[in-house]
C-alpha cells in the first residue's frame, strides 16, 4: 500500500507548480437573453457563421418570462473580444466576466 501513496506522491511532485491549475484557460462572456424560442440557437449561429467556437456553454438562471443568463467559454482572448463585439452588434446584452 505504501507503494501506491509513494508512486502518488511522486506524480504530484512532478507537475510543474507555477501552473495555474491543469485545465487550460477559458475566456468567458455572460450573455442576456429575452425568454424566447430560439435564442439560443440564434447566438451560436451569429457566432459560428464568424467562424467563433464556443467552448463551453452554461445557463444560469432560469426564470420563466424574465429571460435568462447563460455563460459562455471560448479557449482565446481574440474569440472572446471578437464574440463580444459581434453579439452587441446584434443587440444581444453581454459583458465579460
Amino acid at each position: 500500500m505504501t507503494g501506491i501513496f509513494r508512486q502518488a506522491q511522486e506524480i504530484r511532485s512532478s507537475i510543474p507548480r507555477k501552473l495555474k491549475g491543469i485545465l487550460p484557460a477559458v475566456y468567458e462572456l455572460v450573455v442576456t437573453v429575452p425568454d424566447r424560442p430560439g435564442m439560443i440557437a440564434e447566438i451560436g449561429r451569429l457566432l459560428g457563421d464568424e467562424g467563433i467556437n464556443i467552448i463551453d456553454i452554461e445557463i444560469l438562471r432560469v426564470r420563466e418570462g424574465e429571460g435568462g443568463t447563460i455563460r459562455l467559454g471560448f479557449q482565446t482572448e481574440e474569440a472572446v473580444e471578437e464574440a463580444l463585439r459581434i453579439l452587441r452588434d446584434n443587440g444581444i446584452i453581454v459583458k465579460r466576466r
